[in-house]
């Protein structure tokens, strides 16, 4: 029933790849200079989605939803403490869900037919933080989740309504932009699933 989109899990390993390449390149003073980062307890954000979609055919990527998350730290000190590296590092645990409409179709003349798929997406996810400032960061990340959900407007002309449900993996890469009160944080994020925009708040 569901295809995951090939080109964009290769275009999100490959854009970690160069996150981590381009962390790993600054002047290797930086790492000593900065100050611990990263909320001291934890942080919760709030995510809008876009991209997403799945089908065949054209014009059926227009998929949107909202999602949270809970971020806390795994290993504040870095994996690579002690190695005579360039930036800081971080890893880190984030916890959460989304809820996202998937716009599904299959147009092949003379057949076309158009309807969406309600996903509810619980995942839990381990990223991997290279600290090029102190309130810039990029990471990849990697998520495992569980998807169930309900179609919207199934033409039952074309076969029985059918369901789904069953875990995914997604691969993606990030920016983290810690705004000037310190508390506040930015987050980009493209991932196989497509683009997350999400404002943090840490406590």
């Amino acid at each position: 029933m569901r295809t995951i989109s090939t080109r964009r899990t290769t275009l999100a390993a490959a854009l970690s790849t160069a996150a981590l390449a381009a962390a790993l390149a600054l002047p290797a003073p930086a790492r000593a200079t900065q100050p611990a980062l990263g909320p001291p307890a934890g942080e919760l954000s709030g995510w809008l989605i876009l991209g997403a979609g799945y089908g065949y055919g054209s014009g059926y990527h227009g998929g949107f939803g909202v999602g949270g998350r809970y971020r806390l730290s795994l290993v504040p000190e870095g994996l690579l403490q002690g190695a005579n590296l360039q930036v800081r590092d971080t890893l880190e645990l984030e916890l959460g869900g989304d809820i996202v409409r998937y716009a599904y179709g299959y147009r092949s003349p003379p057949t076309s037919y158009d309807y969406a798929w309600w996903a509810i997406r619980p995942r839990a996810g381990v990223m991997w933080n290279f600290w090029l400032t102190p309130r810039l960061a990029l990471y990849p990340k990697l998520d495992l989740g569980y998807e169930f959900g309900w179609f919207d407007g199934w033409d039952s002309s074309v076969g029985p309504h059918p369901s789904y449900a069953g875990l995914f993996l997604e691969p993606s890469v990030g920016l983290i932009y810690r705004l000037r009160d310190g508390a506040t944080s930015l987050r980009v994020e493209l991932g196989s699933e497509g683009l997350k925009l999400g404002l943090g708040l840490a406590f």
